[in-house]
């Protein structure tokens, strides 16, 4: 077991040594579906928060993050087809142009 973890310890310092590459977007983020029930009648709401932040040459990088939740329900209240719809939201989006090490320019 000792040797094991051992040799799992040191592929993990050899992945960290590895650089990073450069010039590629990265895009995460967060999902959600949840559910409630009150009085027999259940909702349903899925919600999606993508956040992208984009490299640009060497001195430009875009950030992004946006909201898009939805909201549905059955028609009749505990019978019927769900029927519903989708919100979406720009939360933020920020272009930043670094000039030096010491000075990034926001926008």
């Amino acid at each position: 077991m000792k040797r094991v973890l051992g040799g799992l310890l040191a592929l993990l310092a050899i992945g960290t040594s590895v650089s990073a590459q450069q010039d590629v977007p990265i895009l995460s983020g967060a999902l959600a579906f949840n559910t409630s029930t009150t009085g027999g009648a259940t909702s349903l709401t899925p919600t999606l928060a993508p956040v992208l932040v984009a490299p640009f040459g060497d001195h430009w990088l875009v950030e992004s993050r946006a909201d898009l939740l939805g909201f549905f329900s059955q028609q009749n209240g505990t019978s019927g087809t769900y029927n519903g719809q989708f919100f979406a939201t720009l939360d933020y989006l920020q272009v930043d142009y670094i000039a030096s090490p010491h000075l990034t320019i926001t926008v």
